[in-house]
């Protein structure tokens, strides 16, 4: 969008120099005449310029990298006779007609080519650096779609190549062979599956439910679990979680970052997740301790830079994030309005 108005602008600012331009001529050529006359004269000019300028800069010269040198050039002429045509009318016959008379009309038709061919040549000019420019700019566009389907091919190769029925059917086989020898031991498999899965196949353009996005933070909590021996964490959910949509993975990555820069098996001050909707709107807090190693909590990995971008391009004014930082506390508190109009499939 940015390129296409850039290009809009360009136009609007030709437009506008072009009819100053023809404005001057008018009022320094112009010898007597009524005022409607000077009107009709002054607007039949600049259709011909608005007119002649487009097919220069969006039409004629598009075509000539397509054809020939010998179709450019036919098509040029055809062209500057149509402005000459319509010149030559305006000023010996329509002005005639209106009662204006010009010093263009006034001068020997030889003087009169001689200056139309000179205002059609700045005509050509003009029209040719907006072609040029235009150009450059589609050739950065197309630049741009390039690199965006490369990186989004990449993506979804190396996607593909992780999000294989042998990947689930893997930790489905370790589920069971682990139920019948550490029944105990086996939920933490089912817990690492079930975020691989919604992990998988959960694209960002889409929303989900604020109820998925707990179910995946109850499993990372339990992984965790499994990974460190003791996990301190107080998780609160309140409100209804199935009909409130939020892009995907957005409240875990705080969750993630907590674990990962926070104490988590301090029993005093144990990791708080408190996840609550009302009157549509989504309030989310995290809280946790950190040592004085951890004090850049959002330095590192997926930090609150790149989430609050993350945010800021998909609710713009609808959220509100807020993040404080105490000798020993490390809070983040999160309110998002429900977002209306996106992809919900």
């Amino acid at each position: 969008m940015f390129f296409v108005s850039k290009i809009h602008s360009n136009t609007k600012r030709h437009i506008v120099i072009w009819t100053l331009l023809y404005l001057y001529f008018f009022l320094t050529n112009s010898a007597i005449g009524t005022y409607s006359g000077k009107i009709i004269y002054l607007m039949v000019s600049f259709l011909n310029i608005f007119v002649s300028y487009y097919l220069l800069a969006f039409y004629i010269l598009c075509k000539s990298h397509q054809s020939s040198l010998y179709k450019t050039i036919i098509l040029l002429l055809l062209h500057y006779l149509l402005f000459l045509g319509i010149d030559y009318w305006n000023v010996y016959k329509l002005s005639g007609l209106t009662g204006i008379k010009t010093m263009r009309a006034v001068n020997d038709p030889l003087n009169f080519l001689k200056n139309s061919g000179y205002f059609y040549l700045m005509l050509l000019f003009a029209g040719f650096a907006t072609f040029l420019r235009r150009r450059r700019l589609e050739d950065l566009i197309q630049k741009l779609e390039r690199e965006k389907h490369l990186v989004s091919a990449n993506l979804g190769l190396l996607k593909d190549q992780f999000n294989s029925h042998l990947t689930l059917n893997f930790f489905s086989y370790c589920y069971s062979v682990v139920i019948t020898q550490e029944p105990k031991e086996a939920h933490y498999v089912e817990s690492f599956n079930e975020m691989l899965r919604y992990t998988l196949y959960t694209e960002a353009k889409n929303l989900v439910s604020i109820s998925e996005e707990v179910s995946f933070i109850s499993n990372l909590i339990e992984v965790q679990k499994c990974i460190t021996k003791e996990v301190c964490v107080n998780f609160s959910v309140a409100g209804d979680t199935r009909k409130f949509k939020i892009i995907p993975m957005v409240l875990s990555l705080f969750v993630e970052n907590s674990f990962k820069h926070g104490v988590i098996n301090d029993t005093k001050n144990p990791i708080t997740i408190v996840i609550k909707i009302s009157e549509n709107t989504l309030q989310f807090l995290i809280e946790n301790s950190f040592a004085g190693a951890h004090v850049n909590q959002n330095k590192s990995g997926y930090g609150i830079e790149n989430l609050r971008a993350l945010l800021e391009s998909f609710y713009k004014e609808k959220y509100k994030l807020r993040v404080t930082k105490t000798e020993s506390k490390y809070r983040v508190t999160l309110n998002i309005g429900q977002q209306v109009g996106m992809n919900t499939g």
